[in-house]
């Protein structure tokens, strides 16, 4: 090997790399911290949605691929939403304009029965205007930060039945509570090994029980002896 190979530094550490070697108390620290520095303004959606997808995948998860109506604009949102396995990180303009479009695929099939069907068309009253979000609400999505700002922003889209998402939307909402966490990590795969260090995750929880000491081994919840 010539010197100057040996003096090339290593390629840096990749977020996927980390991922993969990291245990899921330390993925859910990541996700935990990731997502409150995107509401703290922070642009993270394209490290929020690995790290989601990560935490998700350690949990099991089914997919729908296959299944939606995909000449609805919401459902094709979806459906590459299924296929980012639950998490896909999106520019907002580009959000906006796909629901746009099934506003206006909505009207202009209103529209049509209007002069098609007149007697089996919606009444005036029945007409009512939705907003971006409850749009993607009605398709079974939801977006983290909770809005979706104007611009090339990028969100997060994700599906909000998921464990996960539960944890993004409860965060979001400022309603994050140890239970959101001990769902995550006290489950089948989801445990962490003995070895591995307790996560700084459950400390950043603040409405986390007090804990008491104890003498047991074997696991990764005990209090450290002071």
């Amino acid at each position: 090997m010539s010197p100057r190979t040996q003096d090339r530094p290593a390629p840096p550490v990749t977020l996927a790399q980390r991922l993969r070697t990291a245990t899921t108390a330390e993925i859910l620290e990541t996700v935990l911290d990731t997502a409150r520095d995107m509401l703290g303004g922070q642009p993270l959606a394209d490290q929020l949605a690995p790290a989601a997808r990560a935490l998700q995948t350690r949990s099991g998860r089914l997919s729908a691929i296959g299944t939606r109506d995909l000449t609805d604009r919401r459902q094709q949102l979806a459906e590459e939403v299924d296929q980012a396995a639950g998490f896909l990180a999106i520019s907002s303009s580009t959000l906006r304009e796909a629901l746009g479009r099934h506003l206006l695929d909505e009207q202009r099939a209103y529209q049509y029965t209007v002069a098609t069907d007149p007697d089996n068309a919606p009444t005036e009253p029945q007409q009512h205007r939705r907003d971006h979000l409850a749009l993607l609400r009605e398709a079974g999505l939801d977006v983290f930060p909770a809005r979706i700002p104007a611009g090339e922003l990028y969100v997060v889209v994700y599906e909000p039945d998921s464990s996960v998402g539960q944890l993004l939307t409860a965060l979001a909402k400022g309603e994050l509570t140890y239970a959101h966490e001990t769902a995550l990590l006290g489950t089948g795969a989801l445990a962490p090994t003995t070895a591995s260090k307790p996560s700084a995750a459950r400390a950043a929880v603040p409405t986390a029980p007090p804990r008491t000491k104890t003498t047991g081994t074997g696991s990764s919840r005990r209090t450290r002896k002071r």
